[in-house]
């Protein structure tokens, strides 16, 4: 499942199943905190939209990527777009999030 798909859909499992174990979640004050804010953020909302735009993905190494693009995120608890980035490593067949940061 895709990260928007999984804030969407409401389920935090999911999304968290998207970030790697060593997500460092600095933007949030770290690991525990990101992940106690995700399970709010979806209980206080009753509907989540986001859409991205302007996406650019760039492998600075063979182990990591980078993804760096505009989030728009419309709630009925509030709204906002900010550009972000994500670092991703790979995992198995699949990429996971490792960090992301606002770059805004």
């Amino acid at each position: 499942m895709h990260r928007e798909a999984s804030w969407v859909l409401r389920e935090a499992r999911a999304l968290r199943a998207l970030y790697s174990t060593d997500f460092k979640g600095e933007a949030y004050g770290g690991r525990r905190s990101w992940g106690s804010g995700i399970e709010q953020k979806i209980e206080d909302s009753d509907y989540i939209r986001i859409a991205v735009s302007a996406l650019e993905v760039d492998f600075p190494t063979t182990n990591t990527a980078s993804a760096t693009f505009y989030r728009s995120w419309r709630s009925n608890s509030g709204d906002d777009t900010r550009r972000m980035t994500l670092e991703l490593e790979p995992s198995g067949d699949s990429w996971k999030i490792l960090d992301e940061r606002f770059l805004d």
